[in-house]
This record gives C-alpha cells, structure tokens and sequence, in this order.
C-alpha cells in the first residue's frame, strides 16, 4: 500500500514542471492583467492606481459592446459550422471518392490548415477586392453584376461578419476532417455492409448509424483556433474599418505613436496602386485606353500631383 502511494507522489512529479510554466507564463500574467487594468499607465510612465475606473469606461463604449456581440457571433460560427464543414468533409473522403484518391483529397482539404492566418487573409482581401477580385470577375461573366457594378464584401456592413468569417472556415474545416475521417477509419465496416445490404441508402446510413457513431467525437472537437482569429480579420478589415467586423482585440484603444516616414510611403504606394487600378478599370470601360490614351496618362499624371 505505501509502495502504491509512493509511486503516486513519483507521478505528481512529472506534473510539476508543467505546473510551475503555466503559473509563470499563465496565471502569474492574467493576475498581473488585473494589476494592470487598475492603473492609469501607457507603458512608459508611471503607474496611478484608478481602482475600477477604466472598467467603468469599458462598460459605457459602445464600441466595447458591439465588438461582444461580434465575438460571440463569432464563437457560435465556428462552434457549429467548424465542426459540420470537417464532419461533411470527412464523409466525402471516406465514402464518397476511391481509396485509391482518398490521401490525395485529405492532403488538398488539410493544406489551408497550413499556411499562416496573415497569408489566409492577405489571400482572401484580394479575392474580395471589388477591382481586381476574382468573385466580382466570375459575376460579371455570369451578367449579375453589369457595367462599372462592383460588390465590396468587405466594405457592406451586412455582409462584412459572414465574409470574414469563410477564410477561418476555408481554412480550419480541415482539422476536423482528420479528427472525424481517424473516427470513421475506426468505426465497424460490418455495420453498414449490414444496412446495405437489408436496402438502406448512402443517406440513411449517414443518418441512422455514422452520426449516432460520432456523437462522442463531436464533444471537445473545438481547439483554441476558434479564437485565433486575429490576424485573418485584421487583415480583411485593413480597408474596411468598422465595427461591423471589429473583434475585441480589434476594439481595444490603443495609443500608437504617429506614423514614420517609411511608413507613410508604403501607405502612400498603396494607395497609389489601387488609385491606378481603379482609373484603368475605368478608361477600360469608356474605352479610353485604346482610343484616348492621352487622356488616361493625363488622370495618371494628375494622380502622382495628389500624392
């Protein structure tokens, strides 16, 4: 009996490095957040305790309540669209598509997975672009949108959430596929040799024996990437600032020194090129580019004058 608990004590041991990281690195921070948010302090000057006050002013920012909402709109996305986008993903490979290509469609689903969120949503604000964007070109040759018509995704306050939201699903559908595709791997083949044969289809086998199957597996599906989300929204809202898309993170107030010179110059070229691709589009449409290309230089030479 002691030699039984004394190799209990022994396995505490292991705990205990693992222990001490997450009370420096976890719980010593939020506690030391706490500290923080009572103070009057921007990092560099010195700390005046204010107690509550800033908590008070949180709670009275409209900005503070709307981005809640969008968080929690956001939570409720992912929660139930990450795990339907891999289930769906993970039925397609398994039962759908020859096992011979199957490895071949897990690699394509899972590739998203890895690249960076930044790229995901540098990727996606180019796709969405109403100028150059690849949707806006597909609905102009299907005649939905006609003429100089364009649709900012991005820009419309109605459809802003749900357009920055398709990139993290694009992207993180492919981690439940793996988690869902090892269950089905799992799962008893006899069983649903049985229900084809006694006359059940592909739909009611999904429905009456593999999703029962996989209830379990839909609990603690749901990694910390639900709320990695910064860098992708930031990235698609770079343009498009608003609190229609604006996460927490987002609406923080931050106190961030002028721009420098450099940096005024890198935002002076983007805006130059997006000037440049919109008065193209436009001699584009008039013609102008072919038949008047004096007066297109002459809207350039202009432009540089602005900048």
């Amino acid at each position: 009996m002691k030699k039984l608990k004394s190799q209990n004590n022994i396995g505490y041991l292991y705990l205990l490095p693992a222990v001490i990281l997450m009370g420096v690195f976890i719980i010593y921070s939020m506690i030391l957040n706490v500290q923080i948010s009572m103070t009057d302090w921007s990092g560099l000057s010195e700390k005046h305790f204010i107690a509550f006050a800033n908590y008070v002013k949180l709670f009275r920012d409209k900005a503070f309540w709307d981005s809640l909402g969008v968080q929690l709109i956001w939570m409720l996305l992912s929660t139930v669209f990450h795990a339907l986008g891999g289930l769906i993903l993970s039925i397609i490979v398994e039962y759908f598509i020859h096992r011979k290509l199957q490895a071949v469609f897990r690699t394509l689903f899972f590739m998203p997975m890895m690249m960076s969120l930044v790229a995901v949503g540098i990727l996606w604000t180019l796709i969405y672009n109403p100028l150059i964007g690849v949707i806006n070109e597909i609905l102009q040759v299907l005649g939905i949108l006609s003429g100089n018509q364009t649709l900012d995704l991005l820009g419309d306050r109605s459809t802003a959430l749900l357009a920055a939201f398709i990139p993290a699903l694009w992207q993180w559908s492919g981690f439940g596929m793996v988690v869902f595709s090892a269950a089905l791997q799992g799962m008893s083949r006899e069983l649903l040799e049985a229900a084809s044969l006694d006359g059940c289809s592909k739909w009611q086998q999904i429905r009456y024996i593999i999703l029962p199957l996989l209830r379990p597996h839909f609990c603690g599906r749901f990694p910390e990437e639900d709320f990695m989300i910064y860098d992708a929204v930031h990235q698609a809202v770079l343009l498009h600032e608003g609190h229609s898309t604006r996460l927490l993170e987002l609406a923080a107030p931050l106190e961030l020194p002028p721009p420098s010179a450099r940096e005024q110059q890198f935002q002076a070229l983007w805006t130059q090129f997006y000037k440049t691709l919109e008065i193209k589009a436009r001699h584009n449409e008039k013609g102008r580019m072919t038949h008047c290309p004096k007066r297109f230089w002459a809207d350039m030479v202009e432009l540089h004058g602005e900048l």
